[in-house]
C-alpha cells in the first residue's frame, strides 16, 4: 500500500507523513513484515512456528493516516499493520481514519507474535473492518498448517493499548472500538501455573465510544486471552446490530471455526430475526485448546479481564426483524425498555460472568429477560448513576438487506463527523451535587490486583488520564496517599485556588 518495511528495520522511524488512499493486498497503509510463513527450522515443544521478520523497536509516530484499504485473507487491515517479530514496535500520535478491512482490523492490525507492543494517544475514527476489528485488533495467529490440531496459538504477545480516542468505527462482525482473538495460547502452556508469564493485554484511559458492531462487542470484543487488564477507561454508547452471518446461523468463518468458536451450521437466510449481542464489553468463551492449557488452580472457561474503574454507559444492543417496515425488516431494541448491554460472556454454560469494580454501568448489565448470565451490579461497589458527559451522543443506525441478495444486510450509522465531548463534568470546588458522581470514586490504584509481585508497580500508565494529565496513583507501601482517582479515561481537573 503506502509503506511497506520488509524485515531487519530495528529502529526504524516512520513519522510525520500523510499515508491516504493507498490500497494493499494485505494493508492498505503502513505495514510491518509478513505474516503466517511458517519456518520448519524453528521448533519448539508445540511444533514449529513463524519465522519472525525481526522489526524491533520500529517507532510509528505523528502520521496522518486515512482512506487506506486492505483487501486480502487472512489479515487484511486498513491503516496500520504490524506482523510477526515487531516487538516494542511504539504506534503513537497518529491520525487513523476512513481506513477500510476487508478482513480483520481497519484501523490499527496487530497480527502474529510481537512482544510488549505499545498504541498510545492515536486518534482512531470511523473505520471499518468487514468482518473484526473495525478500530483494534490484537490477533495471534493460527497454528502453522501441518502441526498437530491440539497444538495452541504462538499467540500475540503483550501489548498496551492506552490513551487513545476509538470513536465511530465499525465492525462487520466482533470488536468495533478493540478486539482480541488468539492473543494467548504458547505462554500459557509454557507456563500453564504461572500467570505472570502470560501476554498480557492493558486496555487503559481510553475512550471507546459510539462504536458500531454487527455481532458481539460495540466497545470491546475479547476472545482467547488469558490475561487482560480494563482500567480507567470510558466505554459508552456503542451499539450492536446482530446482523452479521452468524446471527443467522450461517456457516462459519474457516478461522473461527479451526478455533472452535462456533460450529457450522443451517445457511443464512433461514431466521428472520437474530438474538441481540452484548454492546460494551463482550467476552467469548476460550476455545477448547486453551483451555486444556491451563494448569492446576489457574483454569479459565473464558476470558475474565481485570475491570477497575470504568465508565460503561448506554451501550445499546439491537437485533434483526424482518417483520419490521412492512415486510423489509430493519433493526429492533434488544426487548423493551431494555436498550443497554454493558457486559456479556458469549457461548458459556450460562453461569459466567464478569465482576467489573468500582465503574459506572446502566442499572444492569443486560436485558436479564434475555439472558439470564448477564452480569448484575455489584451492590455497594460499582454505580448506576448518569455520569455526566459533557457531550455524548446517540448513533443513529440504519439496516436493509441487499437487493438479490438474500440475508446479506448493511448496517450504516450517522453522524460521521468529528463530535462529543465524554470527558466528565465537576465542579470547582466539589461543594454541590452537580459533579458527575465519577469524580473521587474509583479505587486507588496501587490497590488494583493486576498480576505480578507487586501490583502498584505493574501498569504504571495508569498515573496519567486520557489527556496526559496526571491521576493520582496510590502506592500501598506510602502512608500519605494522594487523593482518590475519578472512574472513567478522564480525570476531572480541579483548579486549585491560593
Amino acid at each position: 500500500g503506502g509503506i511497506f518495511v520488509n524485515a531487519f528495520a530495528h529502529h526504524l522511524q516512520i513519522s510525520n507523513n500523510k499515508v491516504q488512499s493507498n490500497q494493499g493486498q494485505v494493508i492498505g497503509g503502513i505495514r510491518l513484515g509478513h505474516q503466517s510463513i511458517p519456518d520448519p527450522a524453528l521448533l519448539t515443544a508445540f511444533g514449529p512456528n513463524y519465522v519472525s521478520f525481526h522489526n524491533d523497536n520500529v517507532n510509528i509516530h505523528n502520521n496522518h493516516v486515512d482512506q487506506n484499504g486492505g483487501v486480502f485473507e487472512p489479515a487484511a487491515g486498513g491503516g496500520i499493520g504490524v506482523f510477526n517479530g515487531s516487538d516494542d514496535y511504539r504506534i503513537t500520535e497518529n491520525w487513523i481514519c476512513g481506513n477500510f478491512s476487508l478482513v480483520y482490523g481497519a484501523g490499527i492490525s496487530h497480527f502474529g507474535l510481537s512482544d510488549n507492543g505499545l498504541i498510545e494517544n492515536n486518534k482512531i475514527l470511523f473505520n471499518e473492518a468487514f468482518d473484526e476489528g473495525g478500530g483494534i485488533i490484537v490477533s495471534g495467529e493460527l497454528v502453522p498448517p501441518g502441526v498437530d490440531v491440539n497444538i495452541v496459538t504462538p499467540g500475540s504477545g503483550s501489548v498496551t493499548i492506552n490513551r487513545n480516542l476509538i470513536q465511530g468505527n465499525l465492525a462487520g462482525d466482533d470488536g468495533a472500538g478493540i478486539r482480541t482473538l488468539l492473543a494467548s495460547g504458547q505462554d500459557v502452556a509454557r507456563s500453564p501455573s504461572d500467570n505472570t508469564a502470560w501476554y498480557r493485554i492493558d486496555i487503559l484511559n481510553n475512550i471507546i465510544v459510539n462504536n458500531v458492531s454487527g455481532d458481539a462487542g460495540g466497545g470491546i470484543s475479547l476472545d482467547d486471552a488469558a490475561s487482560v487488564n480494563i482500567i480507567n477507561n470510558t466505554i459508552a454508547y456503542n451499539d450492536t446490530t446482530s446482523t452479521f452471518e452468524d446471527a443467522f446461523g450461517a456457516a462459519c468463518h474457516p478461522f473461527a471455526e479451526a478455533e472452535g468458536q462456533c460450529t457450522s451450521g443451517t445457511p443464512g437466510g433461514i431466521q428472520t430475526t437474530t438474538p441481540p449481542q452484548g454492546a460494551g464489553i463482550n467476552a467469548r468463551v476460550h476455545s477448547f485448546r486453551l483451555q486444556q492449557a491451563f494448569g492446576p488452580g489457574f483454569e479459565q472457561t473464558f476470558t475474565n479481564p481485570v475491570i477497575y474503574n470504568n465508565i460503561i454507559w448506554h451501550n445499546r444492543a439491537f437485533h434483526w426483524d424482518a417483520s419490521l417496515n412492512g415486510g423489509l425488516g430493519g433493526l429492533a431494541p434488544a426487548a423493551d425498555n431494555a436498550f443497554y448491554w454493558d457486559l456479556a460472556v458469549f457461548g458459556g454454560t450460562g453461569t459466567e460472568r464478569l465482576d467489573p469494580r468500582r465503574s459506572i454501568l446502566d442499572g444492569n448489565s443486560g436485558p436479564t429477560v434475555l439472558d439470564p448470565a448477564a452480569n448484575l451490579i455489584v451492590a455497594g461497589d460499582n454505580n448506576a448513576v448518569f455520569p455526566r458527559f459533557v457531550a455524548p451522543y446517540f448513533n443513529v443506525p440504519q439496516a436493509a438487506v441487499a437487493p438479490g441478495l438474500g440475508a446479506f444486510i448493511t448496517v450504516t450509522f450517522t453522524p460521521l463527523g468529528l463530535q462529543g465531548d465524554y470527558r466528565i463534568q465537576g465542579t470547582n470546588p466539589p461543594t454541590d451535587n452537580t459533579a458527575s458522581a465519577a469524580v473521587d470514586a474509583g479505587a486507588a490504584l496501587g490497590s488494583i490486583p493486576v498480576l505480578g509481585p507487586q501490583p502498584a508497580q505493574t501498569i504504571t500508565n495508569l498515573g496519567l488520564d486520557y489527556d496526559g494529565e496526571e491521576r493520582p496513583f496510590d502506592e500501598p507501601l506510602i502512608a500519605d496517599n494522594p487523593s482518590a482517582v475519578d472512574i472513567g479515561a478522564d480525570e476531572f481537573r480541579r483548579i486549585v485556588l491560593p
